[in-house]
């Protein structure tokens, strides 16, 4: 049961929360026979982040090589120290989290940086599931550009929030906001009774980035 995004679930998406690194594209994926519920990036993400860190080493190590014949090596170890600190900077905003929906159990990789920890508990822990959009249009845009985003709380706010998905839209004028909501509503849904948390949704009005930056 879905319920309307009412003044409990408006506080829980409010609540504040920071964020130093990349928000990082998670997508839920039901394991085997649904006996587990993973909250990670795609595989296109992470072969992304590892081609970045590693061909960035890798362009440093050859522009180092030819530094006795090459006019100008300089560029390519600039280049490179760029893309590896791109793909560094990628894994270590990395966010996971898998929930065995048998044990009522979930194992959460949660921080930034070198601060990163893994954060084990109970299902029970968690508070609710709330969908929120963020209007970021232009302001001369002929169409409405929103995010949609599936917020995980825990309760008494003990964990920072988790962004389990996203989706961005662009909107034609005069559409209302959560006019592209419902894919991404119905996945919520699957997601919160898979949980056992309640589901608000409030996607028909406008809200904050859950997790600006700090």
């Amino acid at each position: 049961m879905i319920e309307s995004g009412a003044q409990e679930g408006s506080r829980a998406a409010l609540a504040p929360r920071f964020k130093a690194g990349l928000e990082t594209p998670l997508e839920g994926r039901f394991g085997k026979e649904g006996k587990r519920l993973v909250f990670a990036p795609p595989l296109w993400y992470d072969v992304l982040v590892f081609a970045l860190f590693f061909g960035g080493i890798l362009l440093v190590a050859l522009s180092f090589l030819s530094v006795l014949y090459a006019p100008n090596p300089m560029y390519g170890m600039f280049l490179g120290g760029m893309l590896g600190f791109a793909g560094l900077w990628g894994a270590l905003s990395n966010e996971r989290m898998t929930c065995n929906l048998t044990t009522r159990t979930y194992t959460r990789l949660e921080g930034q940086g070198l601060r990163k920890r893994l954060v084990q508990g109970r299902l029970e822990e968690l508070d609710a599931l709330v969908l929120v959009t963020e209007d970021y249009s232009l302001p001369l845009s002929m169409g409405r550009t929103v995010r949609y985003r599936l917020v995980l709380h825990w309760k008494g706010n003990q964990h920072p929030l988790l962004i389990v998905e996203r989706e961005a839209h662009t909107l034609p004028a005069g559409a209302p906001i959560n006019a592209s909501a419902g894919p991404l509503l119905q996945k919520g849904q699957r997601y919160a009774q898979a949980l056992g948390v309640r589901y608000f949704d409030n996607s028909h009005f406008a809200s904050p980035c859950p997790l600006p930056f700090a």
